[in-house]
């Protein structure tokens, strides 16, 4: 009768079994070597290592070009619109006195000191009605452009250029909109400005830091109160 094949002994069982024991042959022990790791080093953060690296006079130079440039063209852009657009507010503020009879009723452009007391004489375009005074004399007064056409005359002499007028009226009260866009954007651009030079002191505090930081560093790693570089 055939003896059953013996179990075959897994590589790790295996290996394991055919291991000689201690003390049971002749063959000294061999010691276990020990270790050693090697010293560990700090690592040396440099410039051109590319740790904290100086981006370089050209970056800076980038930068201060990029802010320069656009506030030339910020500027430029600025006064150009606005020139275009009070050119325009000329030429329709025109059309619009020859649009009209000079009656009380008759809406006008006049450039306006705006303020508590505002008065002729300013920089800023608003619309002025015509109306008789107790005298009998024709005097202006300040009117908002808010529904602005529905305010123009139709009655008597008015009514030959009704349409006109209404048309004229809704292109200067457009043009009185992006007036006021356009020195919102710059009043907007100033407020940024201000916003920044008020954060000032916070910019100096975090340029001294940085210098205390960097010996704590040193410190710590070297041992040395040096900054690093």
């Amino acid at each position: 009768m055939k003896k059953p094949d013996e179990t075959k002994l897994i590589f790790s069982e295996k290996k394991r079994s055919q291991k000689p024991k201690p003390g049971t042959a002749n063959e000294p022990v061999a010691k276990p070597q020990q270790v050693v790791e090697p010293e560990t080093k700090a690592r040396v953060h440099t410039a051109e290592s590319g740790y904290g690296a100086d981006p370089g006079v050209e970056h800076w130079k980038s930068c201060a070009d990029e802010v320069s440039g656009f506030v030339l063209v910020f500027n430029d852009e600025l006064i150009n619109r606005l020139r275009e657009i009070d050119k325009n507010i000329v030429k329709y503020g025109k059309l619009l006195n020859d649009s009209q009879p000079g009656s009380s009723g008759k809406i006008l452009v006049r450039w306006w000191k705006v303020g508590a007391r505002g008065r002729a004489g300013g920089s800023t375009p608003v619309f002025m009605v015509l109306y008789r005074n107790r005298a009998g004399k024709l005097s202006g007064k300040r009117i908002e452009k808010k529904n602005i056409t529905k305010k123009a005359r139709s009655t008597s002499t008015f009514s030959i250029n009704y349409e006109l007028t209404k048309e004229i009226l809704a292109t200067l009260a457009n043009l009185y909109e992006m007036r006021e866009k356009l020195f919102f954007e710059l009043g907007r651009f100033k407020r940024v400005s201000s916003a920044l030079k008020a954060k000032e002191s916070n910019i100096h505090y975090i340029a001294a830091r940085s210098a205390a930081l960097s010996k704590q560093i040193s410190k710590n790693l070297y041992g040395s109160d040096e900054a690093i570089t």
